[in-house]
């Protein structure tokens, strides 16, 4: 299991990464044994399981792994730096930063460690043009199904200086 953790969940490619970490967490022995061999494993292996396991806390808006994560890897070789991991969304061929992840994911909680991390509320991996880019965005889901929005994660989205582009005026005029 460490193996296919610490290898981007090879030969787990059919089970969404949050749904492996959500099992884990059920079995505290092992979850805590992870989190222990984590801070005693060599850093080149720490580093690529800090980031996997990060990767995957995100996915299963597991507020107290991310925690635990940034708590474990804070000062060291494989510190987690929210600006430079790339997520994925189970069954999506696009790639988001956490923030933006969470933000897709309307996780509140999980946008208030990332922002406490110095997640960087404006940097994306989205290069198309109708596609959402950007925290804001993804929160707002500017396009696809319009459903209700939670205004607590976008005022504090614009008070982290997220930037608004008029096409996400437009939308939300359009969606009410």
């Amino acid at each position: 299991l460490l193996y296919s953790i610490a290898n981007g969940f090879v030969g787990l490619k059919n089970i969404p990464s949050g749904a492996i970490l959500r099992i884990l967490r059920k079995q505290h022995q092992m979850s805590s044994r992870l989190f222990e061999f984590l801070r005693s494993c060599p850093v080149f292996l720490a580093k690529s399981l800090a980031d996997n396991l990060f990767r995957a806390a995100v996915e299963a808006c597991d507020e107290q792994a991310v925690i635990v994560i940034l708590q474990i890897t804070r000062n060291s070789p494989n510190a987690i730096d929210p600006n430079e991991i790339v997520c994925t969304l189970h069954g999506e061929d696009r790639c988001y930063t956490p923030i933006e992840l969470a933000a897709k994911l309307r996780h509140l909680g999980i946008v208030k460690i990332l922002l406490a991390a110095n997640a960087d509320v404006n940097k994306t991996y989205g290069q198309l043009e109708n596609q959402e880019r950007g925290a804001l965005e993804l929160a707002v889901r500017k396009w696809g199904k319009h459903t209700a929005v939670d205004m607590k994660l976008v005022q504090m989205l614009l008070d982290c200086q997220a930037e608004v582009r008029v096409h996400l005026v437009e939308t939300a005029i359009r969606g009410g």
